[in-house]
């Protein structure tokens, strides 16, 4: 019984410390916030699954805003 309560703690502490991934509307409401993902994409040479889903979304948002960048800076296809 303990090792079970040891168990839902920790998945409730992993949970809680993940960051979460903003989404396009978020983006598109926030230029700052979309220009400076943006630019981190850019250097980023490996991401990981939650860095290229938040990258995606930044350059979705840019990209309905009317302005079209070369995705293959961005280390990923939209």
């Amino acid at each position: 019984m303990n090792l079970l309560k040891i168990f839902f703690i920790t998945v409730l502490f992993i949970a809680g410390c993940s960051e979460s991934i903003h989404t396009e509307k978020y983006y598109k409401e926030h230029p700052k916030e979309r220009i400076e993902k943006l630019k981190e994409c850019k250097d980023l040479d490996n991401m990981n699954t939650a860095q290229k889903e938040e990258c995606q979304n930044a350059f979705r948002a840019d990209r309905k805003r009317g302005k079209i960048l070369n995705s293959t800076k961005y280390n990923y296809k939209y």
